[in-house]
């Protein structure tokens, strides 16, 4: 007949020392000290008090409670970073993240798709949450920690050509309705060209926004260069009728960590990303959805 190990023979998850034995052992060495400190020997006992402490201090090190806790990954649909196919979620970014989490030997998890405004606000007030990717920028610096950059993405303002938009200067912005979605980039880059808050058409999300444009609410378009096709024709919109009418501005995409995440569980996260710009994995998924070449 066999043995069957019990449940709580070792710590599930980890490569530490069972959990059974070293209770076993701290009752040993807890038994033994008492003994000896009733028996007139003390002094013996005190040299066993910090064997017993560090029994514990290795188990506790070992515990589940010590391990660093799961992330909890959360984005929005921007093409061609992250966006939902036929109820699959891919992109850019999606793609750099199963690959990190290969080369980081983690199983893949589940990603949560929220509108922006929603994802980014979620993303500051929910321990270990990382959002995904966003604009690193002086505003943002602090309230979160980072790991990048993924990618270079320009971002420009799109019209209807029958419209016959020509602008030349910041100033002319003015004269037209532009939507946005509430705490996107682009907004930022907006209001630092003179462009108040209260000016702007804001949707609660780029997929919301997008379908305001379709139906005429407003002139100009802010979107990423790059998505801007597949994005249009996600709304049956033919990208041939629209065009770039100005430029916004150029940044860099990154992985964006609740600022309470550890500086460790952040470090192997760009380890991973550094690993796979440098096997050519991350050219590989850039130039299959057309984005470019990686930055040096």
């Amino acid at each position: 007949m066999t043995n069957t190990p019990l449940a709580f023979d070792s710590v599930p998850g980890t490569h530490s020392v069972p959990l059974f034995p070293a209770l076993i052992a701290t009752g040993h060495a807890c038994a033994l000290a008492a003994r000896l400190f009733f028996t007139g020997y003390a002094h013996r006992a005190r040299i066993l008090c910090p064997v017993i402490c560090m029994i514990f201090i290795c188990f506790h090190a070992t515990s589940p409670a010590a391990q660093e806790p799961p992330l909890r990954y959360i984005t929005e649909e921007t093409v061609p970073d992250n966006y939902t196919e036929n109820g699959v979620l891919k992109g850019v970014s999606v793609e750099v993240l199963h690959e990190i989490w290969k080369i980081m030997g983690e199983a893949k998890r589940p990603i949560e798709v929220l509108p922006w405004t929603q994802a980014f606000r979620e993303a500051q007030k929910t321990p270990n949450t990382v959002i995904f990717t966003m604009i690193r920028n002086s505003e943002r610096e602090a309230l979160f920690k980072w790991a990048g950059p993924v990618r270079t993405s320009r971002f420009v303002l799109v019209a209807d050509r029958k419209a016959g938009i020509r602008i030349t200067s910041p100033q002319q912005l003015h004269n037209y309705r532009i939507g946005t979605a509430v705490d996107d980039i682009n907004e930022t880059y907006l209001v630092k060209l003179g462009i108040p808050l209260t000016k702007l058409d804001r949707a609660a999300s780029s997929t919301q926004n997008l379908e305001k444009f379709k139906n005429g609410r407003f002139d100009l378009l802010p979107y990423p260069e790059t998505g801007i096709v597949t994005a249009l024709k996600s709304q049956g919109m033919n990208p041939r009728n629209y065009q770039v009418v100005f430029t916004l501005a150029e940044n860099k995409l990154y992985f964006a960590f609740h600022k309470d995440t550890p500086d460790s569980t952040v470090l192997k996260f760009q380890q991973a990303l550094d690993a796979i710009r440098k096997n050519g994995t991350l050219n590989k998924i850039l130039k299959k959805y057309n984005v470019g070449s990686v930055m040096k």
